[in-house]
């Protein structure tokens, strides 16, 4: 009798620990979730790894917003130090390239058009719409993963944020493809409500600031220029006045065209339809074309048969030496 007792006992106290322990994991969710949400702004500092087959290319992320609908992004490559920055202000949506002295307009909705790991309005909003959404507590962390809705990379299928146990903050979010992180952010510095200078939003501000940053540097010496011809097509290479045009015809029809920039760059605004991600910069999309810039030379895709991921896969396999 009194064994059985005491059975009933230690299972009563497991039961207790076991809804305390959920309680405070769905506590620490609620709490991530509306110290996001209800942020005036945000000043958010991290490293963001994209992880290849053959490595992973490793950038430095800085974020600004100003409720509601304010966003910075400055994105500067670690190998090739490439700053580019992009920005969203009351006029639209832009990418700033210092090292060019040039404005890219979008007719864009980003960028909550799409999912992005260095977001985290969207890393919020993903988490809150997905009713299937788990939350636990393991190790050091609470851990909240749903699925996400990537415009480009339709192979990443999910995500994770880890908020540490024990100081409440936010460590790391990672994208995954089935079981494997693909990109993880690792929190360097995350400062809530934040006052913000007037003129973090502003372009004029910005580029002066970044291109007075940049310094004379030195000049890149290039001696090649390759794409691997991944669809095993046929190729040939023109040149007219300076621009080199590679075309593919098989399977796959496309045509690579690339020329060296003016020595002195002059400020300009284009409009294109909207921008993605490269493994190296970003690239400009267009009607059936993909633009980006590397080094000092512009390289523009057009293609009426590749799909997005296949032009992208192009512009990824580029070497440049």
């Amino acid at each position: 009798m009194r064994k059985g007792i005491l059975l009933l006992f230690l299972f009563f106290v497991a039961g207790l620990t076991s809804c305390n322990k959920q309680s405070k994991t769905e506590d620490a969710y609620s709490d991530f979730v509306n110290s996001i949400t209800e942020a005036q702004s945000y000043v958010l500092e991290a490293q963001m790894e994209v992880k290849k087959d053959e490595g992973s290319n490793l950038f430095d992320v800085e974020v600004s917003y100003k409720s509601p609908s304010y966003y910075r992004v400055n994105y500067q490559n670690q190998s090739s130090n490439s700053r580019q920055i992009l920005l969203k202000n009351s006029e639209g949506v832009y990418v700033l390239s210092p090292e060019l002295n040039k404005e890219f307009k979008f007719d864009s909705t980003w960028p909550l058009n799409s999912s992005h790991i260095y977001i985290l309005n969207k890393v919020v909003e993903d988490l809150s719409s997905d009713t299937g959404r788990t939350v636990e507590c393991k190790d050091d962390y609470y851990i909240f993963t749903s699925t996400i809705n990537h415009k480009v990379k339709h192979d990443l299928v999910k995500q994770s944020i880890y908020v540490n146990k024990n100081t409440k903050k936010l460590e790391k979010v990672c994208y995954q493809s089935a079981d494997d992180d693909v990109m993880i952010l690792t929190v360097k510095s995350l400062e809530l409500n934040k006052v913000l200078p007037s003129d973090t939003f502003k372009i004029d501000a910005i580029m002066q600031s970044e291109t007075s940053a940049l310094g004379e540097g030195s000049s890149v010496i290039v001696s090649s220029i390759n794409f691997e011809n991944i669809f095993d097509v046929a190729c040939s290479s023109e040149t007219y006045d300076d621009i080199t045009v590679m075309s593919y015809k098989g399977d796959k029809n496309y045509s690579i065209i690339f020329q060296k920039l003016e020595d002195t760059p002059s400020a300009s605004a284009r409009i294109y339809d909207d921008f993605v991600m490269l493994d190296d910069t970003i690239a400009f999309i267009s009607t059936s074309s993909l633009t980006f810039y590397f080094s000092d030379y512009e390289f523009k895709i057009v293609s009426g048969t590749l799909t997005l991921e296949e032009t992208i896969d192009v512009a990824n396999s580029l070497t440049i030496a």
